[in-house]
C-alpha cells in the first residue's frame, strides 16, 4: 500500500507533481548488532493522526544464551522469564506521547546472528473516530510478529547486515489524493483533493520531508473537495500531505500546536461537522499468541454478555464469539493457526444485567 501522501512543488501554474513515498507504517523495530554479543533493539511509534492513542505493552524476543542486559528504560522492566521487556503497570491512554521511542540492550554469549521472524510486540490503541462505520471498544488490543536480528551459533548465521529495520502497518489506511494546489499571486492558499467518504483529514506541510508542520483539520465530503483559507500556507513549507483522521466529521480532535505561524485552522470545506459515534466502554486488557491460537482477556461485569472479535487490517470483524461474564475479568481463545503477522481484537457489550 502506498502511503496516503502526495507531494507537490508550488509552481505558478497550479501544477502538482506527485512523488510516491513509503507505506504508512505505525510501528518500527530497528535491530543492530553492536559487537561482542551485544544487540540493540529500538522500538518506535509514529504520530499518526488516525489514532487517539497508541501504547506499546511488551517486546518479546527469541534471544539465545543471554548473559546480561543493558540499561532498561525507566517505564519498562525485564520480565521474570528473561525473554521480554514489559511496560511497568498498565499504560493508560496517552501515556506514551508520539513519536514514542525506547531502546533495549541485551548481550548473548553467541557472537553470530541471523534474521528470524519471531519477535512479538504487544500494543493497545484507540481511534479518533469512525472507520467504515464500525464502532469499536474504547481500545483495540493486538500483537505483531516481526523480523529481527537474534543471536545464534556460527553454523546458523545467515550473513545478514548488522542493522535491520522492520516497519509494520497495523491498519491499512487509504490514500488521500491531492489533485492540485490553490494558488494566488505566487502563494499557496489551499488544496483540491479526492477521497471516497465524508471524512476528517489533517493537512501538514514541510520544507525538508523530515519535520512536518500540522496546518489544519479539514472536513470533506465524498469525492473531490477544494479547501482554502485566507492565510497563505507557505510559512509551513512548500510541500504538503493529507492524512486520514477518521471517516465522518469528528469534533473530539487533539490540538495541532503547529510551528511556525500562521495559527492552525479548521475549515469545513462546504460541509458541517458532526460528532462520530462514541466508542464503547468495554476495555480489552490483553491479546497474546498461545499454542491454540490467540488468547484475549477483557475487563467485564458479572452477568453481562460481550462479543469479542478478531479484526482484519481494515478493523472489520472476521471471527467473533460471545461470553457471559461471571466476574471482573474474562478470557477467551480463538483457534487460528498459525497466527497472522498482525492480530487485532476488540470487544463490545451486547447485554447488561441491572441490579435491583
Amino acid at each position: 500500500m502506498k502511503k496516503h501522501i502526495f507531494l507537490f512543488l508550488p509552481v505558478a501554474f497550479l501544477l502538482a507533481l506527485p512523488l510516491p513515498l513509503a507505506a504508512r507504517n505505525q510501528l518500527a523495530l530497528e535491530t543492530t548488532y553492536l559487537g561482542d554479543g551485544w544487540f540493540r533493539y529500538r522500538l518506535t511509534t509514529v504520530d499518526d493522526p488516525f489514532f487517539a492513542f497508541f501504547e506499546l505493552g511488551s517486546l518479546i524476543l527469541s534471544f539465545e544464551n543471554r548473559v546480561e542486559y543493558g540499561p532498561t528504560p525507566d517505564d519498562w522492566e525485564i520480565a521474570p522469564t528473561g525473554t521480554a521487556w514489559n511496560i511497568i503497570g498498565t499504560a493508560p491512554p496517552g501515556s506514551q506521547p508520539r513519536p514514542y521511542e525506547r531502546t533495549f540492550l541485551a548481550r548473548s554469549s553467541f557472537r553470530h546472528f541471523k534474521q528470524q521472524v519471531s519477535t512479538v510486540i504487544a500494543m493497545s490503541f484507540g481511534t479518533v473516530g469512525g472507520y467504515h462505520g464500525h464502532v469499536t471498544s474504547m481500545n483495540i488490543v493486538g500483537f505483531v510478529t516481526v523480523n529481527a536480528l537474534v543471536p545464534c551459533p556460527e553454523s546458523e548465521a545467515d550473513g545478514s547486515a548488522t542493522n535491520l529495520l522492520s516497519k509494520v502497518t497495523i491498519i491499512n489506511l487509504p490514500d488521500v489524493e491531492i489533485l492540485s494546489l490553490v494558488r494566488n499571486a505566487g502563494a499557496t492558499y489551499g488544496v483540491t483533493f479526492s477521497y471516497g467518504e465524508a471524512s476528517t483529514l489533517r493537512l501538514d506541510g514541510t520544507a525538508d520531508f523530515h519535520s512536518w508542520n500540522k496546518i489544519a483539520y479539514l472536513y470533506c465530503g465524498a469525492g473531490v473537495t477544494t479547501w482554502t483559507t485566507n492565510q497563505p500556507l507557505d510559512g509551513f513549507g512548500p510541500f504538503y500531505r493529507l492524512a486520514l483522521v477518521a471517516e465522518g466529521h469528528v469534533t473530539n480532535l487533539p490540538p495541532l500546536n503547529p510551528s511556525p505561524s500562521p495559527a492552525p485552522l479548521l475549515v469545513s470545506a462546504g460541509v458541517h461537522p458532526r460528532s462520530s459515534p462514541a466508542s464503547g466502554t468495554v476495555k480489552v486488557l490483553r491479546c497474546a499468541p498461545v499454542a491454540e491460537g490467540v488468547e484475549v482477556t477483557l475487563a467485564t461485569q458479572r452477568g453481562n454478555t460481550y462479543e469479542i472479535a478478531l479484526l482484519d487490517s481494515s478493523i472489520r470483524p472476521v471471527q467473533s464469539q460471545s461470553l457471559t461474564s461471571s466476574g471482573d475479568v474474562a478470557t477467551v481463545r480463538f483457534k487460528t493457526r498459525p497466527p497472522r503477522s498482525v492480530v487485532l481484537v476488540h470487544a463490545r457489550q451486547t447485554t447488561r444485567t441491572f441490579a435491583d
